[in-house]
């Protein structure tokens, strides 16, 4: 019986963390906005993981003259249904995370879904290009199981015109 146990426990596989290796994030626009308007930008993710990771968690960083007012996903092309909640803060911040541990309302690898956050940008936003931070987190595992990079898009400040008091020129420089 002793044998038979020891040999049934040696053959039991040992549980690998899972990799989220060839998952991604592909910014789709805009490529260019002005400050003081508000913007839909739009993410393709896409699960690349050939070992069975499932996305748990979508993390967006805008810089902070921005405000994240809130957003949606479309799973329609997906394997199964997804179920992620928004929750956005401090305000430049936004997070997609999973409220349960059901690995089946998960993205599953070979799934990829477009994603949209709508963004105000202050009118204090900096011209030229500013960041747009991202992490990808897998349920359970280690430091292969977290993908980051970034993004940026070009504030496009408008020139003062003749008749402009100096407030607007002092905002816009």
């Amino acid at each position: 019986m002793l044998q038979a146990l020891t040999l049934f426990l040696v053959l039991i596989p040992i549980a690998v963390a899972a990799d989220l290796t060839g998952s991604s994030i592909h910014f789709l626009g805009p490529y260019s906005a002005d400050t003081g308007t508000t913007e839909t930008f739009q993410f393709l993710v896409a699960n690349g993981s050939s070992d069975g990771a499932v996305i748990d968690e979508l993390h967006f960083a805008f810089h902070p003259c921005a405000t994240v007012l809130g957003g949606g996903y479309d799973d329609s092309g997906a394997s199964n249904d997804w179920l992620y909640s928004l929750e956005v803060g401090p305000s430049h911040y936004a997070t997609w995370w999973h409220p349960t541990d059901d690995i089946g309302s998960h993205m599953e690898p070979g799934d990829g879904g477009l994603f949209w956050l709508d963004v105000a940008l202050g009118v204090d936003c900096p011209c030229g290009q500013l960041p747009i931070e991202w992490t990808l987190l897998g349920l359970g595992g280690g430091e292969s199981n977290v993908l980051s990079g970034g993004f940026s898009f070009a504030v496009d400040c408008p020139t003062p015109a003749a008749g402009s008091d100096w407030s607007e020129i002092k905002r816009l420089h």
